[in-house]
């Protein structure tokens, strides 16, 4: 399955994901890596918008957001 992750490093007054031109899609081979690579991206400072697969899978910035929130809060603390 391909993903196609939505990004871009520019925030938007409006909050909406912005014309093409500014958005840069990646593409990865499984929705993990999708993910993965996601939050790596917004804790970097990016805006992910969304992550769309050809299967039909789509999902969007707040939900994204909230999904790299709950794995960051999975990781135990370095000691």
């Amino acid at each position: 399955m391909a993903y196609s992750l939505f990004c871009s490093d520019v925030p938007t007054p409006s909050g909406k994901m912005p014309d093409h031109p500014r958005v840069v899609p990646a593409n990865m081979d499984s929705m993990g890596n999708a993910i993965n690579t996601a939050c790596e991206l917004i804790n970097g400072g990016a805006i992910v918008w969304k992550i769309k697969g050809s299967d039909g899978f789509m999902m969007e910035r707040i939900d994204i957001e909230t999904e790299c929130r709950r794995r960051e809060a999975e990781i135990p603390p370095k000691p």
